[in-house]
């Protein structure tokens, strides 16, 4: 039994360390932003060599009653030479609303697509 438990403590997955309304980044190859209502709150700062992450990002300073959409945009590329191209593009996270996981995303190409390579808007009212 206390094997099994080394095992359970090792192997799980770490949980996001928020409440509320966050997202939970595992993986940002390159830059993540996210918008509210169309204005931008947060933008991570490049991340290279594609690490595993464990990246929450709480969203209550920036959720209202009446808010009604987010976006979170992903731009790919070296933002110190924008001629230099990168091959590889990666996103993976999940959106919590009011503590409960709504969607899970991992999205990821070797296109050598620069820019804005990732968009996914949601839409609060067909969450709550």
């Amino acid at each position: 039994m206390l094997s099994f438990l080394i095992f359970l403590v090792t192997y799980l997955p770490p949980q996001p360390q928020a409440t509320g309304d966050y997202f939970y980044f595992e993986k940002i190859d390159n830059i993540a932003i996210i918008y509210v209502e169309g204005e931008e709150v947060y933008r991570t700062e490049q991340v290279k060599g594609n690490p595993d992450l464990e990246l929450t990002i709480s969203l209550e300073n920036f959720l209202n009653e009446g808010t009604q959409e987010i976006l979170i945009q992903l731009e790919n590329g070296h933002s110190y030479n924008p001629n230099i191209k990168d091959k590889h593009w990666e996103i993976r996270y999940e959106l919590y609303l009011d503590d409960q996981p709504v969607d899970y995303i991992w999205e990821y190409a070797d296109d050598s697509r620069t820019g804005i390579v990732f968009e996914k808007k949601y839409k609060l009212s067909e969450w709550r």
